[in-house]
């Protein structure tokens, strides 16, 4: 899983292989969501200080990403309406079409 938290140190390898097993593809706006977009542990949801979902969705969200290794995260952000615009090369672009479908 790729995850911005684990690269700036708040997250170690440990708790990483935690979320990896219960299906977490990425993090989005400190979010670690699963492949259909949902928050995949709560737990540690609760102990983050984001903005909440619902008024990001209120909101125009863009999404930015380039490579393969980002699939998965874009796909479910995609799916749980996270993102609304996305910015991405067109090789990313063609797995996650050929992902979604």
């Amino acid at each position: 899983m790729q995850s911005a938290a684990y690269r700036a140190g708040y997250l170690n390898e440990k708790e990483i292989a935690a979320l990896t097993e219960k299906g977490a593809v990425g993090d989005i706006c400190t979010y670690v969501i699963n492949a259909n977009g949902q928050i995949c542990d709560p737990e540690l949801d609760a102990r983050t200080m984001v903005v909440p979902l619902d008024i990001i969705r209120k909101k125009t969200r863009i999404g930015v990403a380039c490579g393969e290794s980002r699939v998965e995260c874009i796909c479910a952000a995609i799916r749980a309406e996270i993102i609304n615009v996305l910015i991405i090369d067109e090789e990313t672009a063609g797995y996650v079409i050929e992902r979604l479908k």
